[in-house]
């Protein structure tokens, strides 16, 4: 007697239902723990490629320079860690089930599991919807559309070959991406060239404290930040407020990453303000507290 087969469940998997999606190995040799890490390495190149391009489209905005803290570094190992959890966490929980859900509904339904995969992918990212905006959420959904697509194919021998081609990926966004930026097609932002007569007037940090400068040279400080050590035997800063007079003087530079202004008020003490935002939403900064936070605290010019 003839057993019968579903359509597409022969070796190949290539009609409108897909291979079997038992617990077991199918014919071509597609297990859990072999989508599992499929999914999961999905996740990680496409984090990868989001974050390249964010390095990439970081390098045309206004941003102040980063805070150095050496013992960032050792919080890698730790973040790599929590990555993979969070992997494995959407892997066999979001990505695995639409996939194994989809070919199931394609069984008992009809049409492609494609198709109800793409619709499951939708409902599971549609609870985000609000909080991510439109763009974002298709981004989303596309992501994990990729990821469940990728996953539904794997077969022995797939991570190896997802692993060289997704890593030949990654390298080649960086790669385009720094050529872009070196040959003018994106333009990397520069701070605003400044001059001393441009930061005469008063500047705010939105929140009551101000700086004002005056032509003369003289600086007027109203409950402006600054951090002090809280005592001779601790190395742990106090922030406090300042108010008072003093001087201020505008230091030049051949490049405005360079470019400062020095204040000096007896009763406060601060590091030179340094430079960022735009030509016509300059921002002065530094940054406050312990160096393993890195406060950012900015003024900006008060209104006129």
């Amino acid at each position: 007697m003839r057993s019968e087969q579903l359509p597409g469940a022969a070796a190949g998997g290539t009609g409108p239902v897909g291979p079997a999606t038992a617990n077991g190995p199918d014919p071509d040799g597609r297990t859990s723990a072999r989508m599992l890490r499929i999914s999961m390495l999905v996740l990680f190149l496409e984090a990868a490629l989001l974050g390249v391009g964010a390095v990439v489209i970081g390098q045309t905005r206004p941003a102040p320079v980063a805070g150095h803290n050496a013992l960032g570094l050792l919080a890698l190992p730790f973040l790599v860690a929590g990555g993979a959890v969070v992997g494995l966490a959407l892997s066999s929980g979001l990505v695995l089930p639409v996939v194994r859900s989809g070919e199931l509904l394609a069984r008992r339904a009809g049409g492609r599991p494609l198709w109800w995969q793409s619709a499951l992918a939708v409902a599971a990212t549609a609870p985000v919807a609000p909080f991510l905006g439109p763009w974002w959420w298709c981004g989303g959904w596309a992501a994990l559309l990729l990821a469940v697509v990728v996953t539904a194919r794997a077969r022995r021998g797939g991570f190896v070959t997802l692993l060289a081609w997704g890593t030949l990926a990654v390298v080649s966004a960086g790669t385009l991406g720094g050529a872009a930026l070196y040959s003018g097609v994106l333009v990397p932002y520069t701070p605003p060239r400044m001059s001393a007569e441009a930061l005469v007037g008063s500047w705010t940090d939105g929140d009551g404290g101000t700086l004002t400068f005056t032509a003369d040279g003289r600086v007027t400080a109203r409950g402006v930040r600054y951090e002090e050590v809280g005592s001779p035997d601790s190395f742990e800063t106090v922030s406090r407020e300042c108010t008072g007079t003093g001087r201020w003087v505008y230091q030049p530079s051949d490049t405005p990453w360079r470019q400062s202004v020095e204040v000096t008020i007896d009763a406060c003490s601060w590091v030179p303000w340094e430079v960022t935002g735009t030509d016509t939403d300059p921002v002065l900064y530094q940054y406050l507290g312990d160096p393993d936070a890195w406060d950012l605290y900015e003024l900006r010019r008060a209104p006129r």
